[in-house]
């Protein structure tokens, strides 16, 4: 097995297998005009004249094509915390603004469960209750919680506040087993479990009119 050598920068790295050679050129750490020698070559030559070489073919996308993190947070305006900016809805939003909304999500979903689970206490209510679980959101989009929280469920394509079948769609799997605590912990995410299929997404009423919150172009 002949060892190899290459140079990189002006200096000579090796010796290494054909293997190894070749393994470098893949994962390309070794370069197509970098030179190489082994044993029984007369000089030095570029890799790229090498045959048994499989150069890769695939470029990286231009760092012109990479998402710009912009410098302030498009919601609040501020720098501060743009250092450890979060992706909210395909837009990059600060830590805090990020974190506000999340948790205003997650106490509006913890008033809602108490409230129904409160109500599932009263007798022969408990069709009703089903229902209303279902339904919460129909109220110009908003359940209780969310009205206190100053959130709401849109439709993703028009804007327009969720009606009943929307709700009814969205909240359909908080009735699998474990379902809601998996939503529950979930919601950081921006859409949930039910979001696709029902075609909603919920929004902060502050920044209602803001393009983070605005209906979508395109609903798959």
């Amino acid at each position: 097995m002949s060892n190899w050598y290459y140079a990189q920068n002006g200096q000579q790295k090796g010796p290494i297998s054909g293997d190894e050679l070749r393994t470098l050129a893949t994962q390309g750490q070794l370069r197509p005009d970098d030179l190489v020698w082994c044993e029984g070559m007369p000089q030095w030559q570029p890799a790229r004249e090498l045959a048994n070489i499989a150069w890769p073919t695939q470029q990286p996308p231009p760092i012109s094509a990479m998402r710009q993190v912009p410098s302030t947070c498009p919601l609040c305006g501020g720098a501060k915390h743009m250092d450890d900016a979060r992706l909210l809805y395909n837009h990059f939003v600060c830590r805090k603004c990020y974190y506000a909304f999340t948790n205003r999500r997650q106490f509006a979903y913890v008033i809602d469960a108490v409230v129904i689970n409160l109500l599932c206490l009263v007798p022969m209510v408990n069709l009703a209750v089903l229902l209303l679980c279902a339904g919460k959101d129909c109220f110009a989009g908003q359940s209780l919680g969310k009205a206190l929280c100053g959130v709401r469920v849109i439709d993703r394509a028009t804007g327009k506040a969720g009606g009943f079948g929307m709700s009814f769609k969205r909240n359909l799997p908080l009735y699998i087993p474990f379902m809601p605590l998996v939503i529950g912990f979930g919601l950081s995410k921006g859409f949930r479990l039910g979001d696709g299929w029902a075609h909603s997404k919920v929004i902060w009423n502050k920044y209602k009119d803001h393009p983070v919150f605005a209906a979508d172009k395109v609903v798959a």
